[in-house]
């Protein structure tokens, strides 16, 4: 595509957020990014749909401030006026009129309503008998803020059916083999381009109407939305009005700057799922929880075998993937491994610990998992590796590996399995990512380095729950020189130390 329309519409994406932050809302500059994203070429609705998300919608939903969640709401009713008199959103448009929702206004207003904190009345509808529970799309926001809420909705109902609507990646991890809990597979693609994202709605839609066709009069349900992108942010509605009032219960993470109290999003989000529906005992208090299946947890402990009967006494987990997001990353600049990444390794290894690496997915996290092993081999440590299929078979790439001289052990494999090896090791680091959930849910200790976020409230926000103890290094934005990294090495070794000796 043109590379002048690249940089146009990247120039458009700032301007708007400058206008955003001076307090206007500028329509014309936002229907430039708008028009791209809406093209008929599909390499400029791509171009166009990513500068939108990553430029202006997730900037506005990461700082976590009021002010800016109600520029997020705008936003995505403009879009949705835009979006709905396309001509491939026929049924998109004529059901948001069927549920009088015709104008901007009426979405804003809906929103508004939906988002108090009212509380479930047990007579306002029948015996429920189902739960629906809407994605977060990303594996790590289902894990923190999701499985809380299934453990909720296990207590509040007891004998209810749990409906997860999304992903069966995610949801195998929240739901295990559990009796009850049951997954309605959902899709929605994270790349896909903007009236395809927003088009899902009506799957979703569709979804609630099959699953509840056929209920009888002892049988009713309630839907809990904790700020699904399934339904952009709360402005899609996924019942008819006259039904949301009792069955619906939204809950948006937005805070004030002056009221806030340093809490993050999963504690508020507990916080508000007793308000709603009622106080456990402390007993049953809710944490984010992983349900892994026995034989992942069996591969993690033959693994750990081997390693223990090695010598190796102290395991870190170790995951160095962003999930794309290269901001995330300590680095200066474009290269493979950073001096912070090897630097932090060459610190724990010469403290005598042994690590276990997930190479991560895609290409460009392998490469850099291969990468730190060659950097570990040069500093005189055995490196190998050991895949999903066969926990048995530790190998390096030249020749065979003697468990005994193990300190680095790289780890191919599904989610799943990762998360049985960081409950059964030590401690685990990482960056912002999807590791740091797996490891607060499973219990234990975890240090997380935030780099490159939009808000300092980010890093309290989205940091990990659990039961083990949870650290953060805020290392703020890059690029960082050489120095500023040293610095985050001693920073995370500290930390460390400091739990090593506990």
């Amino acid at each position: 595509m043109n590379k002048q329309v690249g940089s146009d519409v990247a120039r458009a994406a700032q301007k708007f957020m400058v206008h955003c932050r001076e307090g206007a809302f500028h329509t014309e500059t936002l229907d430039v990014i708008i028009d791209a994203a809406i093209s008929e070429r599909l390499a400029q609705a791509r171009l166009g749909t990513g500068i939108l998300f990553g430029q202006v919608v997730e900037p506005l939903s990461d700082t976590f401030l009021v002010q800016d969640r109600e520029v997020l709401h705008q936003v995505l009713a403009y879009l949705i006026s835009r979006i709905r008199i396309l001509p491939g959103a026929r049924q998109f448009h004529e059901k948001l009129n069927q549920w009088g929702l015709r104008s901007e206004a009426d979405l804003l207003n809906r929103v508004e309503r939906i988002s108090s904190d009212k509380r479930f009345e047990a007579g306002s509808i029948g015996n429920v008998t189902k739960v629906f529970i809407l994605s977060r799309v990303t594996i790590g926001a289902d894990v923190l803020l999701n499985s809380p809420v299934i453990e909720k909705m296990k207590q509040r109902f007891p004998g209810a059916e749990i409906v997860f609507l999304g992903n069966e990646k995610n949801g195998a991890l929240l739901k295990g083999s559990q009796p009850g809990v049951r997954v309605h597979s959902l899709l929605y693609h994270r790349r896909d381009v903007l009236l395809n994202r927003f088009l899902l709605w009506l799957d979703v839609v569709r979804a609630i109407e099959n699953e509840t066709r056929e209920s009888g009069p002892a049988e009713d349900y309630i839907i809990v939305n904790t700020d699904s992108r399934l339904l952009q942010s709360g402005l899609l509605p996924i019942l008819p009005p006259f039904e949301e009032e009792n069955r619906y219960f939204f809950r948006k993470p937005s805070v004030g700057r002056e009221t806030w109290a340093g809490t993050s999003q999963a504690e508020d989000l507990i916080q508000w799922l007793e308000t709603v529906f009622g106080a456990g005992s402390p007993a049953e208090t809710v944490f984010p929880r992983l349900h892994l299946p026995a034989a992942d947890i069996a591969f993690a402990k033959r693994v750990y075998e081997i390693l223990k009967k090695a010598g190796k006494t102290f395991v870190v987990s170790l995951s160095l993937g962003v999930g794309g997001n290269q901001k995330k990353r300590v680095r200066f600049d474009s290269e493979t491994v950073s001096g912070f990444e090897i630097g932090l390794i060459r610190e724990l290894l010469s403290d005598g610990a042994t690590l276990l690496l997930d190479k991560g997915s895609g290409a460009e996290e392998y490469e850099r998992a291969e990468a730190l092993t060659k950097a570990v081999r040069e500093m005189g440590f055995e490196a190998a590796e050991v895949t999903e299929e066969n926990p048995e078979l530790i190998r390096k790439k030249h020749g065979e590996a003697k468990s005994h001289n193990i300190r680095l052990l790289t780890f191919r494999g599904g989610v799943s399995k990762f998360a049985a090896l960081i409950k059964s090791s030590d401690l685990y680091i990482g960056y912002d990512s999807l590791g740091q959930h797996l490891a607060g849910a499973v219990g234990r200790d975890v240090i997380v380095i935030f780099a490159g976020y939009h808000s300092d409230l980010f890093p309290q926000r989205w940091k990990p729950l659990g039961s083990g103890s949870i650290d953060l290094v805020k290392a703020q934005c890059g690029p960082f020189s050489p120095e500023r990294q040293d610095e985050l090495v001693a920073e995370v070794f500290k930390i460390y130390k400091a739990l090593r000796r506990t």
